[in-house]
C-alpha cells in the first residue's frame, strides 16, 4: 500500500469517528461539548479535503518530497487545531491554549514555506536553495515548539525562543532566495552585500530578544540590513530565467524599482535620526509615498516577468507514447520503396538483410518524452538536451 493511500485511509477513518463523535455530541452531551465535537468534525472534514489533492503530488517522483511535507503540515495541524479546540476543557491553566495556538502558527507558516520550497527541489537552480530553507524550517519548527512548551518565567523564556525561530525563518527564507542558482552564474559578488546585511539584521534582532533591548537606533538599523536582504533576494529572482533583447529592459526596471523601494524604506526608518525634531516630518512623509509607488512597480514588474516567461515558453508537443511495428525505407542496393517489419527483415526485391530500430527521444536524466521539444532543456527537470544523433559504426562481417 502506498504512503498515499494508507494516510487517506487513516484520515477516512479520522473523519467517520469524527462524525459518530459528533452524533453522539448531539444526542448526549452538553452544549460546551457540543460546540468543541462539532469544531472536531469540521476541522478533520477540513484536513481530509486538503489532504487529497496535496496527496496527489506522492505519486509523482520529483514531488514526493514536496507532497509528504505538505501531508505532515495537514496532519499536524489538524492535531494541534483538536488539541487547542479540547484543552480547555481538560485543564484550566489558559496558558496552555496560548502554547498551542503559538504551535499551530508556526506549524502553518512553516510547513506551507517548505512544501512550496521543495516543489522546486528537482532543478538545478534551485536545489542549494531548497536544501537549506526546509533544513532551516524544520530546525525552526522544532525551535518553535520548544519556545511554545516552555513553561515561562521570570525572563519569559519560551517567548524570546518563539521570537527567535520567527526571526531565524526570516533570515532562512532571505539567504536562500538570494543564493537560488548559486554556482551556475558569477553574481557570487553581488549576493555576499546582500547576505551580510542579512546577516547583520538578524544578529540585531536576536541580541535585541534575548537582551530584551529597545534601543530605537538599533532598530532601525535593522530594518535597513533585512530591506537590503530582501531587496537582493527580489533582484536575485528578476535575473533568473532568459528574456529577448527587447524585453530585458523591463528586468532592469523591476530590479530599479526594488532598488529604490529599498532606498525608501532605509530612509524611512532612518529619518528620525537623531530625535532633533518631534513635529509633522516631511522627510518621513515623502520616504512613505516613496515605498508605496516604488512596492507597486516592483510588484507589478515582477508579475510582467512572470507573464512574459510563459508567452517567450514554447510549447512543446503533448508526450504520447506509441508502438512502432513496420517501417517505410528504399533498399541501399535497389532503391525499392517498400515497408519492412522493425528489427530484422530482408528486402523483397533483392533480398539485401536489413535490421532497423525505432528509440523515443528521451531525458537522460529523469526519462520524459523529448518528442517534438523545441526546446534545448527537457521540460521536466532542466536537463540540456544534446540533438547529436547516434553513428553507426559497421563491423568487420557486416
Amino acid at each position: 500500500m502506498s504512503i498515499r493511500k494508507f494516510l487517506l485511509l487513516v484520515m477516512l477513518a479520522a473523519l467517520g469517528l469524527a462524525a459518530l463523535a459528533g452524533v453522539a455530541g448531539v444526542l448526549l452531551a452538553s452544549g460546551d461539548t457540543l460546540w468543541r465535537v462539532t469544531g472536531t468534525a469540521i476541522a478533520t472534514a477540513v484536513a481530509a479535503g486538503l489532504l487529497l489533492p496535496v496527496s496527489l503530488l506522492v505519486d509523482r517522483p520529483k514531488l514526493r518530497a514536496a507532497g509528504l511535507a505538505g501531508m505532515a503540515t495537514l496532519v499536524m495541524t489538524w492535531l494541534l487545531v483538536n488539541a487547542a479546540i479540547w484543552i480547555e476543557a481538560l485543564t484550566s491553566y489558559w496558558r496552555f491554549l496560548e502554547n498551542m495556538l503559538m504551535a499551530l502558527g508556526a506549524t502553518i507558516a512553516f510547513g506551507i514555506a517548505a512544501t512550496i520550497a521543495l516543489l522546486f527541489v528537482s532543478l538545478k537552480s534551485c536545489r542549494a536553495a531548497v536544501i537549506l530553507l526546509s533544513a532551516s524550517l524544520g530546525a525552526l519548527l522544532l525551535m518553535a515548539y520548544t519556545g511554545a512548551a516552555v513553561e515561562n518565567v521570570s525572563n519569559r523564556a519560551g517567548e524570546k525562543i518563539y521570537a527567535i525561530s520567527w526571526v531565524l525563518s526570516a533570515t532562512a527564507t532571505f539567504v536562500a532566495l538570494i543564493i537560488v542558482n548559486i554556482g551556475l552564474d558569477r553574481r557570487l559578488i553581488l549576493r555576499i552585500p546582500a547576505i551580510l546585511a542579512t546577516l547583520v539584521a538578524t544578529t540585531i534582532a536576536v541580541t535585541g530578544i534575548i537582551t530584551g533591548s529597545d534601543d530605537d537606533f538599533w532598530g532601525r538599523i535593522m530594518i535597513v540590513g533585512f530591506a537590503l536582504g530582501g531587496g537582493g533576494a527580489f533582484a536575485n529572482l528578476c535575473l533568473q530565467g532568459k528574456l529577448p533583447a527587447s524585453q530585458a529592459w523591463l528586468r532592469w526596471a523591476t530590479i530599479a524599482a526594488a532598488g529604490l523601494c529599498v532606498v525608501c524604506i532605509s530612509g524611512y526608518a532612518l529619518s528620525y535620526i537623531p530625535y532633533s525634531y518631534t513635529g509633522h516630518n516631511v522627510i518621513e512623509e515623502y520616504f512613505g509615498r516613496g515605498i508605496t509607488a516604488s512596492s507597486i512597480l516592483a510588484g507589478c514588474g515582477a508579475l510582467a516577468l512572470i507573464v512574459l516567461a510563459r508567452i517567450n515558453r514554447r510549447v512543446d508537443a503533448t508526450s504520447e507514447t506509441f508502438v512502432a511495428q513496420n517501417i517505410t525505407l528504399f533498399c541501399p542496393r535497389c532503391s525499392k520503396k517498400q515497408d519492412l517489419p522493425l528489427g530484422d527483415a530482408a528486402c523483397n526485391a533483392c533480398g539485401l538483410r536489413i535490421s532497423t530500430r525505432v528509440e523515443e527521444p528521451r531525458c537522460a536524466t529523469c526519462g520524459y518524452l523529448l518528442y517534438k521539444l523545441t526546446s534545448d532543456r527537457c521540460p521536466e527537470c532542466g536537463t540540456p538536451v544534446t540533438r547529436t544523433p547516434r553513428v553507426y559504426v559497421p563491423t568487420e562481417n557486416t
